[in-house]
Parts: C-alpha cells; sequence; structure tokens
C-alpha cells in the first residue's frame, strides 16, 4: 500500500560536521562531562547529534539535500538512495517538518578534508568583581583535491558568542541551556554566560586549498 508519493528536486553537496563543545567539555572535569553529556531536545538538534554520532569525527560526506515541499511532515524512515537500479546508499530520513530540509548521507568523500583549529586572539580582564572576556580565532581549512569546485556544507558548534567571520556564514543559531551538573562549577560557570552557537556555511570551494576564519567571544564570571 502506498501512503503518499511526493517528487522532489535533489540538490548535492558536501556535508561537514564538527562540534567544539566536545573539546569544551573535555578541558574540565572530563569524566564527569562524558557521563553527563549535554542532551539537546529539538529534532533540529536530535538530528545533529544522529548525523554526528553515526559518522567518523571530522570526515567528509558526499550527501543529498532533500526539501519538504508538502503540507505534511516526513516521518523517521530508512531511506535508500538509487543510481538507475543499483542502491549507491542506504541513511535514516529524520524527522522534517514542512518547509524544512534535511541531509540524507550517501558516501565518505576520501578526495576532501577539513579541519577546523583554534586560538586565543585577546583576553581581557576587567577586574576581580567584573567579568572576564576572551576572544578566540578559529580557522577552517579545506583541502579539495577534485578537478572542480565543489559544495560544502560545513556546520561549526562551539561555546560562546560569535563575532564576525572573514565568510559569512549562512544561518547563526545561539540557545541558551540550562545544566545540571551543578559540581562542575567552571562548565557551569561558562553556560551561564555563554549560548551553544552553531554556524552552518553553504560555500563552493575551488580544487586546491582555501580557508576562512570566524571569531567568537567567551565570557567568565568573576
Amino acid at each position: 500500500m502506498e501512503i503518499a508519493q511526493q517528487q522532489l528536486s535533489i540538490e548535492h553537496a558536501y556535508l561537514w560536521i564538527h562540534d567544539l563543545t566536545d573539546r569544551e567539555r573535555g578541558d574540565y572535569f572530563s569524566w564527569s562531562a562524558r557521563q553527563n553529556r549535554q542532551q539537546f531536545t529539538t529534532f533540529e538538534d536530535l538530528a545533529y547529534r544522529l548525523a554526528q554520532e553515526r559518522r567518523f569525527r571530522n570526515e567528509v560526506y558526499e550527501a543529498i539535500i532533500l526539501r519538504n515541499t508538502g503540507d505534511t511532515p516526513w516521518a523517521t524512515a530508512p531511506i535508500t538512495i538509487m543510481r538507475g537500479q543499483s542502491p549507491v546508499g542506504q541513511d535514516i530520513l529524520l524527522f522534517t517538518p514542512p518547509g524544512e530540509e534535511t541531509f540524507v548521507f550517501i558516501t565518505p568523500a576520501p578526495r576532501i578534508s577539513l579541519a577546523c583549529t583554534v586560538e586565543q586572539e585577546r583576553e581581557q580582564n576587567r577586574g576581580f568583581w567584573t567579568q572576564s572576556t576572551t576572544l578566540q580565532r578559529a580557522t577552517i581549512r579545506v583541502q579539495n583535491l577534485t578537478e572542480q569546485p565543489v559544495r560544502i556544507m560545513a556546520r561549526v558548534r562551539f561555546v560562546g558568542h560569535y563575532k564576525d567571520a572573514t565568510r559569512e556564514p549562512k544561518r547563526i543559531v545561539a540557545e541558551t541551556v540550562e545544566d545540571t551538573r551543578f559540581w562542575d562549577w567552571y562548565y557551569r560557570n561558562r553556560l551561564q554566560m555563554n549560548p551553544y552557537t552553531e554556524l552552518v556555511w553553504d560555500v563552493e570551494v575551488p580544487t586546491g586549498v582555501s580557508e576562512w576564519h570566524f571569531r567568537f567571544e567567551r565570557r567568565s564570571a568573576p
């Protein structure tokens, strides 16, 4: 029995997910942080975590982008990608409301690699009873060993306030999160002063090596 049928346009891209908050959780009280990892609650966050956990970290994947152009949400279900009569990939189609888009992973892209490095650019202490700020500068470096430009969807998360970038993100999401790990005073202090932030880039990168930079601010209470 066929419940529904919908014709969609398909976009092709390479997807890379990088989560700097994993390093944040590991810097202090690493054992308790791993045991009490922050759980996200929205469908978007669930999709992010599932995609991250099911893939090797920092690996770039060939993917297709599907947009739900109908008026009915797509339920979570298996999906098989076919080229002609041959299957080329299998994934899980995540819950997708009308008007939203979802990614379907096809295969790793070994000829494309991305990396993100972070260094402290400036630290400003405002006194014993006032907050201090640290400005971080992150560099995203892309190596494209294919013979033509490729479309990259890069998603990076961190704890802090986004400031600027040499290549402006397509989307910026910042959300304040309550953390119940009251004994982990250092990490709790960070979350009180800084949101979880996600930057999403949709860029075309040429053959060879290219890079762009972004900066974010970290605030600390006295």
